[in-house]
């Protein structure tokens, strides 16, 4: 990997792994040492990576990262709350991909959920781990905001009803 294609893929994902390693530590300057070591690692990573694949394969090797520092400074465990099936005013809203991210069936999940819609796994990422807005996603997809609101409801939708919580709680 040459310094130009790490530049844009760090410039791309810094928030998403920021945000990845935010929801499982919780300090600013613990998630700052997540993502340096993250990146530290996709640099030093000898087989490359598909460009398709990077943006999972951040999520994981920060979520792992993440978990190595709170076991290493014997922090408490990570609490993560079921998902709830009733949908008040937007509390549960993004429920389906965190409780994904933190069970070992996430693969799984993400997997299925690309093949069934690639582009709405995108958008879903893109609203729960980097937190970017409705708006910007609609923008940068050529969408109507109200359209993406419907493929967010929709994918998660797809979610709970492919991956009841007995399966990957």
């Amino acid at each position: 990997m040459d310094n130009a294609d790490f530049n844009r893929i760090y410039a791309m994902y810094y928030r998403l792994v920021m945000a990845t390693a935010k929801h499982f530590i919780g300090d600013d300057k613990l998630c700052e040492d997540i993502c340096q070591e993250v990146f530290v690692k996709l640099l030093n990573r000898e087989k490359p990576i598909e460009e398709s694949e990077i943006r999972y394969w951040l999520l994981v090797v920060t979520k792992n990262t993440a978990l190595d520092f709170r076991k290493k400074l014997k922090m408490d465990k990570v609490q993560i709350e079921p998902m709830s099936d009733e949908n008040d005013s937007g509390t549960t809203a993004k429920e389906p991909l965190r409780q994904v991210v933190g069970r070992e069936s996430h693969r799984e999940v993400m997997d299925a959920l690309r093949e069934h819609d690639p582009k709405g796994m995108e958008i879903l990422i893109g609203i729960e781990i980097e937190g970017r807005t409705v708006e910007e996603l609609a923008a940068q997809y050529g969408m109507k905001p109200n359209n993406l609101r419907t493929r967010l409801y929709r994918v998660r939708k797809w979610i709970k009803e492919n991956f009841p919580k007995d399966d990957y709680l």
